[in-house]
């Protein structure tokens, strides 16, 4: 019971040196997002950079069955979890 108080309060103590305040950087880029995102134009140059050595195009090197290089890939339900996207497709 001790260490679970302890806990309690360690936690609140840490969340409480982390203030409320975002940092100015992010609060700029919040500020300066588009009202409406394009899934070809913001979406898809940072899951070419990140993501499609793994889940691009080339069959042979896709993992988990996923493929984020085709809209309709990035946004279809998975089919080992029965997850799905929950943002909207832009064409939709």
């Amino acid at each position: 019971m001790l260490l679970r108080i302890c806990l309690i309060l360690y936690l609140a103590l840490l969340l409480s040196a982390c203030g409320a305040s975002i940092p100015k950087e992010v609060a700029t880029a919040y500020e300066n997002l588009p009202e409406n995102i394009a899934f070809n134009f913001h979406i898809k140059p940072i899951l070419s950079d990140r993501c499609y050595k793994c889940h691009g195009p080339d069959e042979n090197a896709r993992k988990a069955d996923l493929r984020l290089d085709l809209e309709l890939g990035a946004f279809s339900r998975l089919k080992e979890s029965g997850g799905m996207a929950y943002l909207q497709s832009s064409s939709a």
